[in-house]
């Protein structure tokens, strides 16, 4: 009857939520025909083992319907909760609708909010009637007051775990006419103050447990546009520099990535620039225009700890913009 020989091991299916009743008996009884369907058995040996495969074959195809039902129930409620509590964040150029949408995004996910401006304008005023937040004046193209909002900014909080270089200028000229003002004036705001700001908050980033810089590009750090050449050069710049602090500061335990966002109605875009929304619009294959609010879940993706394994990247949040072919 062969009880000397090895049984064999019994393994189900490669997929049992896919399987029907008639796979799993034709596997049950392939794996114990040699024990149980001999021709030494009597018939009615064989047929009991046969109600007992049919039962067991039942109970699995059952517990399978379980766990697959299970499982749905939780995926569809599950969510995912981006939790930056106890992480202080500071944000230049907050008083800009995207540096709105940042601080708003950030403060929603439990940080701790300084928001760094040129002039405290009414927006970042009104701003903090509702959002809790320190405001500090700092002129970022001047290494001493770059120094002194990073030394403001740990005698409030005592700590400085996220950075959003956020502060930007942009003007439109066209190449042959900028100056030498008007171009040193871009690029030291746009590229050369973000290397002020991170080389003053290196050491309080250090200490940080989830030390993490993210640079605000633009798509014209990858394609420039007419009468934007200072701006689109300072923006390639920037591109560049993340990836040299992110291979620099690695060892430090401090992430460094950018996000390069396409257009962005600031609330009145179309009223000002009505052919250019209605260019875009024919390019872009999500068809719209951003909104600061893509650009802030993208910042807060990469200030989390959903994004430790990513530093030295650039994110393109353009509604797949710069998919489409230019030539």
């Amino acid at each position: 009857m062969g009880y000397g020989r090895e049984i064999p091991e019994l393994r189900g299916p490669k997929d049992p939520s896919r399987s029907g009743k008639k796979e799993i008996i034709d596997m049950l009884r392939q794996r114990s025909r040699p024990y149980l369907f001999s021709n030494s058995l009597a018939p009615s040996i064989v047929g009991a083992a046969n109600k007992v495969i049919d039962l067991l074959s039942s109970s699995v195809i059952y517990a399978n319907k379980e766990l697959n039902s299970s499982l749905i129930r939780n995926i569809e409620n599950m969510s995912i909760e981006i939790d930056l509590s106890g992480n202080v964040a500071l944000v230049t150029g907050a008083n800009s609708p995207i540096g709105l949408a940042i601080a708003s995004k950030l403060k929603k996910a439990g940080a701790e909010l300084i928001l760094a401006v040129h002039n405290n304008d009414d927006n970042v005023k009104s701003f903090t009637n509702s959002v809790p937040a320190t405001i500090l004046s700092a002129n970022l193209r001047n290494p001493h007051e770059v120094e002194k909002l990073i030394s403001e900014t740990l005698e409030v909080s005592n700590q400085l775990d996220i950075i959003v270089n956020n502060a930007a200028l942009q003007n439109v000229e066209n190449l042959s006419e900028i100056d030498a003002d008007s171009w040193d004036a871009v690029l030291e705001t746009n590229l050369r103050s973000i290397h002020l700001v991170m080389r003053a908050a290196l050491p309080a980033l250090e200490k940080s447990e989830n030390a993490s810089v993210v640079n605000v590009v633009s798509i014209e750090g990858h394609q420039p546009a007419r009468g934007h050449s200072h701006y689109s050069t300072s923006k390639a710049g920037l591109l560049m520099l993340t990836k040299s602090a992110a291979l620099e500061y690695a060892d430090l335990g401090i992430r460094v990535n950018s996000v390069s966002p396409g257009l962005i109605d600031d609330g009145n875009l179309k009223d000002r620039w009505p052919e250019g929304i209605d260019r875009w619009l024919d390019s872009a294959p999500l068809g719209r225009v951003g909104a600061p609010e893509d650009i802030a879940d993208a910042v807060v993706f990469l200030s989390s700890s959903l994004a430790q394994w990513i530093t030295g990247s650039d994110l393109l949040v353009d509604g797949g913009i710069s998919t489409n072919a230019t030539w």
